[in-house]
């Protein structure tokens, strides 16, 4: 991806629901200081989620259904290595249970926070994260469109579980074996 105007559209798919998730996909980054998009279910303002790394190299998962903030997750700063190589990303997330909401970088666990006020909760285990909107890759089209923000580098077997948290050890081998789909055969 360009970083200008290269995305990836998906169509109306992966309603991810109420039910659990993994999201799983390699990442090569051109540049280390700003914004990489992720994944993007965008209906418009009122409900849409994202799945980014933030210009701090922090993981982010954010939710907003209804108008309403639901979920942040944050992962700490520096999570993902201030470099140019390729990592693997991934989150599992448990909706009946907020302390099974991880993010692993390149098979590791890293800590997971929840933002505060108006801005995010932990709400989204129970709320549903179905909107009508495109799935996006490399591409945030947030806010029913009010802002485009694109991502420069690779993205690359993207995997997206519904149904299913990813154990430590199926986040393992997928890093190992480089392959989205060999942890769950």
């Amino acid at each position: 991806f360009n970083g200008t105007d290269e995305y990836v559209t998906m169509g109306n798919t992966n309603n991810l629901g109420t039910t659990d998730f993994s999201i799983s996909c390699w990442v090569k980054r051109n540049l280390t200081t700003v914004v990489f998009n992720l994944l993007t279910k965008d209906q418009s303002d009122p409900s849409h989620w994202y799945f980014s790394i933030a210009a701090d190299k922090s993981i982010i998962f954010y939710c907003k259904t209804g108008g309403v903030h639901r979920q942040k997750l944050i992962s700490n700063a520096n999570a993902v290595p201030n470099d140019t190589n390729l990592h693997h990303i991934v989150m599992v997330q448990d909706r009946d249970n907020d302390s099974n909401c991880k993010f692993y970088v390149d098979g590791s666990h890293i800590s997971v926070g929840y933002g505060t006020g108006n801005t995010a909760s932990a709400q989204a285990t129970t709320d549903t994260l179905d909107n009508t909107g495109n799935l996006y890759v490399g591409r945030w089209h947030g806010e029913g469109g009010t802002y485009d923000y694109y991502s420069n580098g690779l993205i690359n077997e993207v995997a997206i579980w519904q149904g299913t948290v990813l154990s430590s050890s199926q986040v393992q081998e997928l890093f190992n074996d480089g392959v989205a789909r060999s942890a769950l055969e």
